[in-house]
């Protein structure tokens, strides 16, 4: 299912590619999907163009856990407060190694067919989370399988009773459950810098990301130094993004006054711009270990493979317009 939407949707990015524009700082619009902590990027190539980053993958709350539970009423409050815990530990973009999103941890395709938006906003994620547990106690009948299914699926859980991961993942529920106090409900902020040493050019960026429910702001400040014939040049700008996040593998917004779409999911997605310039941005994780993307613009086309191991990646680029070889490092 998710292969065939992606080659619907590379079909509609093409056609569009005729009023497409991007700016330079792609990767901005995937950084809120980072886990917390500290990021390092290091990017060079072979016209000795060179780009150093450092940031940080904050948390901040954006409500009280009380708040949120007083929609549940047909489930335990104090359960699915300690399921919060056990499954994100309160984190509205949490990812997992199986791509179970946001609070409760729910696959994309299960939220579809539950007609669940966003799973990174904390009320459409609890809303599914709720409908699926429903949908396990109608079959079930009991607490146990039911808890048990969440976690390992109702087809394992009917083929095999219980299972010894069913069984662990409900004891640390029930744990939880009675351990639940009311705490933050945490959503991820991001700070960081960038600088470029392109010719006889130095680039600083200054930005700042942040995440609310259904909407993302990014916001930088830029600024441009160049050298020509002994003389020193400077400008500096703000730049601003705003995006709508009305479902997981859809938003849209402005970057100046430009338009901004990104279709997709944190690990295969298109961002896109459409106003000034033709460009396309695409990135797809392969398997557990390795990373494409491409980069298409009116006068370039970037081409990148890279390796994913713990938290290292490293790409090596190729760009057919200037024939530059690129190499790329990131540790997060």
């Amino acid at each position: 299912m998710e292969g065939t939407m992606m080659k619907k949707t590379f079909i509609i990015i093409f056609l569009l590619l005729i009023s497409l524009n991007i700016f330079a700082e792609i990767n901005q619009y995937n950084r809120l999907f980072l886990k917390p902590g500290a990021y390092f990027d290091y990017t060079f190539n072979t016209d000795k163009n060179l780009h150093l980053e450092l940031g940080m993958v904050d948390k901040y709350q954006v409500m009280e856990s009380k708040d949120i539970l007083k929609t549940v009423w047909s489930q335990e409050r104090d359960l699915i407060g300690g399921q919060l815990q056990v499954e994100s530990n309160y984190y509205t973009h949490a990812i997992s190694s199986s791509n179970a999103i946001g609070l409760l941890q729910m696959k994309y395709m299960t939220a579809e067919d539950l007609y669940v938006y966003n799973l990174f906003d904390p009320y459409d994620n609890l809303k599914g989370a709720l409908e699926y547990h429903g949908y396990l106690r109608r079959i079930f009948g009991e607490e146990k399988k039911q808890i048990a299914a969440y976690h390992d699926g109702p087809g394992t859980i009917k083929n095999n009773g219980m299972t010894d991961s069913g069984e662990l993942y409900y004891l640390k529920v029930k744990k939880a459950q009675e351990n639940y106090q009311n705490t933050g409900i945490y959503s991820p902020q991001v700070y960081g810098v960038s600088i470029d040493f392109i010719g006889n050019e130095l680039k600083t960026d200054f930005y700042y990301n942040i995440a609310y429910r259904k909407m993302e702001l990014y916001t930088s400040l830029n600024t441009n130094i160049i050298k020509n014939d002994g003389i020193i040049k400077s400008e500096m700008n703000l730049d601003y993004s705003f995006l709508y996040y009305p479902r997981t593998n859809f938003a849209y917004g402005l970057n100046n006054f430009n338009g901004v779409i990104r279709l997709g999911l944190p690990w295969e997605y298109f961002v896109i711009k459409f106003n000034n310039e033709n460009q396309l941005y695409f990135q797809k994780k392969l398997g557990d270990y390795f990373i494409f993307k491409m980069d298409i613009k009116n006068n370039s086309a970037y081409f990148g493979a890279g390796f994913l191991i713990s938290n290292i990646k490293s790409f090596v680029g190729y760009e057919l317009f200037n024939k530059t070889i690129s190499f790329e490092l990131q540790i997060y």
